[in-house]
């Protein structure tokens, strides 16, 4: 009977041949991209999305892109900046028709009230307000609209916000500046 000789430096390339296949075939996998809204021409701001001459391009399904079956929930808003030919529509660019605009306050806090500074536009957020020696639920599920904190990030500088209201929660948040302490809570994201 013959004996079968198996060389382990040929096992041993042959393994590492198909674990740098494996490899190679992971990173050159083409990225996933989703249709979005991009200006077919040069686009002048304070146009209504509908009335622009828009095309749809490929990208990868990164946050802030108008996608392309969004077009027509969109149609009444403006563009805010204009646009290059190419450039795609970016959702921070988009006023909302004037009916749909919530009013808005202004809200600056130490980060230490305001969720050490980790809000984004988006985000909803708790208002509580302690005055007296008691703590009291102001208003709940309240939309950021905008946020910034002084120095950036979990280091300090007050956090500056720009927060959804209706005309009650204006008048209640601004006695509340005045008169007592407010602390956010963040909803969960």
């Amino acid at each position: 009977m013959k004996r079968v000789h198996l060389d382990l430096r040929l096992a041993g390339a042959a393994v590492l041949a198909l674990i740098a296949g494996a490899g190679v075939h992971t990173l050159t996998r083409p990225v996933a991209t989703v249709e979005v809204l991009v200006a077919a021409e040069a686009l002048p701001p304070g146009v209504r999305l509908g009335d622009l001459a828009l095309t749809i391009g490929s990208a990868p399904p990164l946050p802030g892109l108008v996608r392309a079956e969004q077009a027509e929930a969109l149609a009444d808003h403006t563009l805010g900046a204009a646009l290059a030919p190419g450039d795609p529509i970016l959702a921070t660019l988009l006023v909302s028709p004037p009916g749909d605009r919530p009013d808005v306050a202004a809200l600056t806090l130490d980060p230490a009230h305001a969720v050490q500074g980790d809000l984004v536009p988006g985000d909803r957020v708790d208002i509580y307000v302690s005055a007296l020696g008691s703590t009291e639920l102001l208003a709940s599920d309240v939309l950021v609209l905008a946020a910034s904190t002084g120095s950036g990030g979990l280091d300090g500088g007050d956090t500056s916000l720009l927060l959804a209201v209706d005309e009650d929660l204006a008048a209640r948040l601004v006695a509340a500046v005045h008169n007592a302490e407010i602390d956010l809570v963040r909803r969960g994201r």
